[in-house]
């Protein structure tokens, strides 16, 4: 699925399309923090928990989804790492990653 087509799909598929095309990318972001599947499952079940992530712009969710597979931490899992806030800005929605306490305690660990 190339990129025109993602952005006629339907919500969920383009989601799924971006993460099943950008795995390679995703994975070398991932390093060895997170399996990428797992990743996967987590935003595919972030987007089904708040379907207001889906009416996100594009953009701003794949920027997220860069940003935390940096990090390797997970989205709106039960470790409470990171939260993703859909929001209004100028009439379009965006997704907002916000760590929470328990996400900087997995980063500090992580540091050494």
């Amino acid at each position: 699925m190339n990129d025109k087509q993602l952005a006629k799909s339907p919500p969920a598929n383009w989601l799924m399309g971006f993460l099943s095309n950008n795995e390679k990318r995703i994975a070398t972001l991932l390093r060895s923090q997170l399996d990428l599947k797992y990743f996967q499952h987590l935003w595919l079940a972030a987007s089904q928990g708040n379907p207001k992530l889906l009416t996100c712009t594009q953009p701003s969710v794949l920027g997220a989804v860069l940003s935390l597979a940096e990090l390797g931490l997970e989205p709106n899992s039960p470790r409470q790492e990171v939260a993703l806030i859909p929001y209004k800005v100028k009439g379009e929605m965006g997704c907002q990653v916000v760590v929470m306490r328990n996400g900087y305690v997995r980063l500090a660990l992580r540091s050494g």
